[in-house]
């Protein structure tokens, strides 16, 4: 468990997973364009925790893994 706020560390495979889930997200070569991390923080959008991207000069973006999950069922990549 991370805390509010906390980075992935690039070499950890939990933020490998996450980058790798990201790019079945519907819009994400746009959504990741200039990514330079990823870190865990309170929902903008009520009481849970999400998965924010951080870019370089820009605010903190969180993400949907669910709609990346949901492109995954649709399309899985491996069968």
């Amino acid at each position: 468990s991370r805390s509010d706020g906390e980075s992935l560390k690039p070499e950890g495979s939990d933020f490998k997973l996450i980058k790798a889930l990201l790019e079945f997200h519907p819009k994400g070569p746009e959504k990741s364009k200039d990514m330079v991390g990823l870190k865990v923080g309170k929902s903008t959008q009520g009481d849970n925790r999400c998965f924010f991207m951080v870019k370089e000069g820009q605010p903190d973006e969180d993400v949907s893994l669910k709609k990346c999950v949901d492109a995954v069922e649709l399309n899985p990549p491996y069968v």
